[in-house]
């Protein structure tokens, strides 16, 4: 594969080839080796007319987790979806279908990351027993009341890490069973998984596995 990641040549733009590139990618972010690459007037030129992102990626609005910076990508590599919690509205998931259908993209990464405040609403909201009315808390809630059984108690750091991770989980399950994407996924032709960001050492770790071989 070339050095130059984006936009891959078709014939690897599969999701195997994609996710080997992302996981390079955070290496070196991690490693503070990164390239920032397409960021030159060149690559802007190129992309005036068109786009062709490697991967679509939904995460989280917060400020310290820009998903093309921590997997060291650059201009028109990746096409991101960004909301409080990762959260999946009707808006969120309409953004989904249309990197899949319209754009091709082959993997579609729900990004959590620790410390989530997000999350961490959603888990204060169901130790507190209230009723998750809003749109936010609503659909964090699930992943909270699980996480808050699993760690019992007062550990709120251990189920605000468990509910980051069972969140992301879900959220990525929840866009494999949608209706436009599941024959995507059945064909093999995209694949829907999670990741959590450290904030510490900046590794994104995959949660369902390592993603086709």
């Amino acid at each position: 594969m070339s050095d130059r990641f984006g936009p891959i040549e078709p014939a690897e733009r599969t999701p195997a080839a994609v996710l080997a590139a992302l996981r390079a990618g955070n290496a070196r972010y991690v490693a503070n080796r990164g390239r920032h690459p397409h960021q030159a007037p060149d690559d802007r030129a190129a992309l005036i007319g068109d786009q062709r992102p490697i991967a679509a990626v939904l995460g989280c609005s917060d400020a310290r987790v820009p998903p093309s910076v921590i997997l060291d990508q650059g201009l028109g590599d990746l096409f991101v979806v960004r909301v409080a919690g990762h959260v999946l509205g009707d808006e969120v998931v309409a953004s989904v279908r249309f990197a899949v259908v319209q754009l091709g993209v082959p993997v579609v990464l729900v990004l959590g990351h620790e410390g989530c405040g997000a999350v961490g609403l959603g888990l204060d909201a169901v130790r507190a027993g209230e009723d998750p009315t809003g749109p936010l808390i609503r659909e964090i809630a699930p992943a909270a009341r699980a996480a808050w059984s699993a760690c019992g108690g007062e550990r709120r750091a251990c189920a605000l890490a468990d509910a980051v991770r069972r969140h992301a989980r879900g959220t990525a399950a929840a866009l494999r069973d949608d209706a436009l994407l599941a024959p995507h996924v059945a064909a093999g032709d995209l694949w829907i998984g999670s990741a959590v960001y450290r904030m510490d050492s900046g590794r994104v770790d995959a949660l369902d596995g390592a993603g086709p071989a």
